[in-house]
């Protein structure tokens, strides 16, 4: 059986989305409507690849390298003079899945600014009046709220973000400040070990 081709499953998913827009052509007839399209499939497409880059060939990766590290331990003739337990062998593992917080966060920031830049862009175009304020000072202005800080609106974007912060100024350790209420269990004094779905 033929595989479906995860771009082609992302795009008829975005048509079919898409479709129920009125003027849905006007993403392919209009250069501004298309580029905004090949905005959103182009940045959907690559956090979806990231997130596979990690659940499929990372994860596996770093799991392999822990598991080879165990068995020649346990074959060397010098285990005898090296202490280090099961759990520690998996730092790489818990490293990796950390790093990849990180990189999503990343990937979710970077996709903000964009979306500003393009809305900002498809605004100004059609700003008659020429009184053009951008996307950010306008919901500053209309609903006190700055879009690039909105991350903590959202449980997982909050989550990630937190983790991210953790990684990038505190060596993984939770204690980032403040801890979201959710994440108040996680011992201190352990860097966080998250292990993948």
């Amino acid at each position: 059986m033929k595989k479906n081709n995860p771009i082609d499953i992302l795009v008829e998913n975005l048509i079919k989305q898409f479709s129920q827009i009125n003027n849905f052509s006007l993403t392919q007839d209009d250069p501004l409507g298309n580029k905004m399209f090949n905005f959103v499939v182009k940045h959907i497409s690559e956090i979806n690849s990231f997130k596979n880059l990690f659940i499929q060939y990372f994860l596996p990766a770093a799991s392999r390298a822990s598991q080879d590290f165990q068995r020649n331990l346990n074959s060397s003739k010098y285990k005898h003079l090296i202490n280090i337990s099961s759990h520690e062998l998996k730092e790489n593992y818990y490293e990796t899945i950390r790093l990849g917080y990180v990189g999503a966060y990343h990937k979710y920031e970077g996709y903000l600014k964009a979306l500003l830049r393009i809305l900002n862009e498809f605004f100004k175009e059609i700003d008659f009046e020429k009184n053009f304020l951008d996307l950010n000072s306008y919901l500053k202005k209309l609903i006190d709220k700055d879009l690039l800080k909105t991350i903590n609106s959202f449980k997982i974007s909050e989550k990630i973000n937190w983790i991210s912060n953790c990684v990038k100024h505190y060596d993984g350790f939770p204690i980032k400040e403040p801890i979201p209420d959710y994440l108040k269990n996680l011992d201190s004094s352990k860097k966080i070990e998250i292990e993948s779905a």
